[in-house]
């Protein structure tokens, strides 16, 4: 079980990233915590998932790698 703590931290946060606005990011439009389970609802993404981004440019591996780790590390970015 999650505690109360625990939820209220996470819940929080949420709330927080549903507020930034950028381009490049997709918003978080509502969610639904109910016992162990989260359900997020987001923006829908015009362009697809990175993951299908990624896969279709033509550039080493390595250099993808490093692409997908500096987006998926803005948001923490923005709260510092």
């Amino acid at each position: 079980m999650i505690a109360n703590r625990s939820i209220k931290k996470l819940e929080d946060e949420i709330n927080l990233l549903a507020t930034v606005k950028h381009p490049n990011l997709i918003k978080i439009l509502s969610f639904v915590m109910e016992s162990q389970h989260l359900c997020q609802v987001l923006e829908h993404a015009l362009y697809g998932e990175i993951r299908d981004a990624v896969r279709r440019i033509t550039i080493p591996w390595p250099l993808k790698t490093r692409i997908c780790y500096e987006v998926s590390s803005v948001p923490f970015g923005l709260f510092r």
